[in-house]
């Protein structure tokens, strides 16, 4: 579907705001049309025949529709500012719902910079795209119209000798046309690369800072946003020199209406006022032929970020609901993971025929050195992927047939790296989620230990953790992150390298807070550390791309000891 029709179709919900805004341009097209008139009639009636009745009407009549063409003219600005607020906070919104929507690996070849500058700068860009520049076009092309009908009958001659000014106008557009939509997301791409840049450095502030790499970071940056401003500065001449172009149209309408029709004056086949209102009829053409032909840039300069946007609207969450999914009430069984094989798009297997089972009130160890894919294997799991062969099931139902938002309240995990909002520590645990209860909120503290620091703090749970959580210590994130994952008592809790940043004492404690959490679910510990997984049920080794499942640390021990 072509870009500006989708964008057209964004309307649709405003389609009472539409009709109005159509009525206040007929209202303003009629009056533009009008006020030639007015002027013949005080030059050849008023002026030209002394008569002072007809030109003071005629100068009220003129001013008065100056007047209500202003007053129209606001009445559209505020009901267009209306649209565009619904019509693109509602388009932002839908592209952050639908990133939101995409699974982990999505981000992994996506840089976060460049998804932020889909959402800002090329929504900015298309705004104009859709109102103001529409409604314009619109506009530009009833006055047309009731122009050229108003003076067919005054002078067809002067309409067919305008009229041949159409063929170099659409040939003026043709020329520029190509160069300024490519020019367009040239400008767009280089303003997405300056925000991954922007973005990345602001992230990674610390690093900057401790290895003294300013200097190069800003000469890079520096770089970038010159980049950036020259593809923009290159789109803006290119767009001014397509305006220019059309100046020579302007003086050839102005021959046309002054030496046509100051002929006709002399010869007596007009009046002067008859080509003072042709004149003004003609201009106002040629105007709007400009105008129109502007518009038409304009859509050749923002289509290209239209473009990016659908882009990224149209791509398909990789992982979504299948047509058969459900909503079990319970899920209290085991998980077991069936002959699975798993291998990133374009990449060697991670693993295959991975099987093993774990049963409610076990703990169960995943270990093994980093990149063996113990990380990969929960997200399966989680459904951040699916995989390429084989079954995960609870209670004996695939996940696959569990719809995502039950799956989500089932499986929770508590990642490596804790990531905590600028917000207090109750919203950090409850986050968002209004269904929870005080008593599960109160559970979850005091399960994952919460209850034994923040109420020390002067605002008690109210407290403000600053950006990621940089007022707290690690052990504090850490159990704040775990009492997340536990308010929706969830039946499998993944602790993902959960403690490996923490020191002993916090690590011994949060691991002594691990083994009571399993006494009513399953829990996934895993970890490189071998020390660990002592308590564990089962143990999945998994090295050198190979995976073997041992009963309890012992036989572990026993049979891998040499190999860890």
């Amino acid at each position: 579907m072509p870009v500006i029709i989708r964008f057209l179709l964004l309307l649709k919900p405003y389609y009472r705001q539409g009709a109005a805004i159509f009525t206040l341009l007929l209202l303003s097209t009629i009056l533009t049309v009008a006020t030639p008139f007015f002027y013949k009639e005080l030059v050849d009636n008023g002026i030209l025949m002394n008569n002072n009745t007809v030109l003071l009407r005629m100068l009220g009549a003129i001013a008065a529709a100056l007047v209500l063409q202003e007053l129209i003219h606001l009445w559209q600005v505020s009901l267009n500012l209306k649209v565009r607020k619904g019509v693109f906070l509602g388009l932002r919104m839908d592209v952050y719902k639908h990133l939101l929507t995409m699974p982990p690996g999505f981000y992994s070849q996506h840089h976060k910079g460049r998804l932020l500058s889909r959402m800002t700068s090329d929504v900015d860009a298309v705004q104009n795209l859709v109102l103001e520049k529409y409604i314009g076009f619109v506009h530009s092309l009833l006055v047309a119209l009731f122009i050229f009908v108003v003076i067919f009958t005054l002078d067809w001659q002067m309409v067919f000798a305008a009229s041949l000014l159409l063929p170099f106008l659409y040939f003026l557009y043709r020329l520029f046309r190509t160069g300024i939509a490519a020019l367009g997301r040239q400008a767009q791409e280089e303003q997405e690369g300056l925000m991954e840049r922007l973005q990345e450095d602001l992230s990674m502030v610390r690093a900057i800072q401790s290895y003294s790499v300013m200097e190069d970071r800003i000469q890079r940056t520096c770089i970038r946003m010159e980049r950036t401003e020259k593809a923009k500065n290159r789109l803006n001449m290119r767009y001014s020199a397509a305006s220019s172009s059309t100046i020579v149209l302007n003086v050839i309408g102005l021959l046309i209406i002054w030496g046509m029709g100051g002929a006709a004056v002399m010869r007596g086949s007009m009046t002067i006022g008859t080509l003072v209102a042709i004149s003004f009829y003609l201009n106002y053409t040629v105007d709007l032929f400009y105008s129109a032909y502007n518009i038409v840039m304009g859509f050749q300069r923002s289509k290209p970020a239209a473009e990016r946007i659908f882009e990224v609207m149209d791509l398909a969450p990789v992982i979504a609901d299948r047509s058969d999914a459900v909503e079990p009430p319970m899920l209290a069984g085991s998980v077991e993971f069936r002959n699975v094989s798993f291998a990133y798009p374009g990449g060697r297997p991670v693993f295959a025929n991975v099987s093993f089972t774990a049963h409610p009130g076990e703990v169960i160890g995943i270990l093994g050195p980093s990149g063996q894919g113990k990380t990969t294997l929960v997200n399966l799991l989680m459904r951040y992927y699916d995989p390429d062969e084989g079954a995960i099931e609870i209670d004996g139902l695939d996940i696959r047939r569990i719809k995502l938002e039950c799956l989500k309240t089932k499986v929770a995990i508590v990642p490596q790296e804790d990531y905590l909002f600028n917000l207090s520590i109750r919203d950090n645990i409850v986050m968002g989620r209004s269904y929870l209860t005080e008593a599960q909120i109160a559970e979850a503290c005091a399960l994952s230990r919460v209850d034994r620091f923040a109420p020390s703090f002067e605002d008690g749970y109210e407290t403000i953790v600053g950006e990621n959580g940089m007022r707290l210590s690690a052990g504090q994130k850490k159990r704040i992150a775990m009492a997340r994952a536990l308010a929706d008592n969830p039946h499998v809790l993944i602790f993902d390298e959960a403690t490996s940043v923490l020191d002993e004492e916090n690590e011994r404690e949060i691991l002594r807070s691990i083994r009571t959490m399993a006494r009513e679910r399953i829990v996934i510990l895993i970890t490189h550390k071998r020390d660990n997984v002592t308590g564990a049920a089962q143990i999945v080794h998994m090295a050198d791309g190979g995976l073997k499942t041992y009963d309890g640390y012992e036989e572990f021990v026993r049979k891998c000891v040499k190999k860890c």
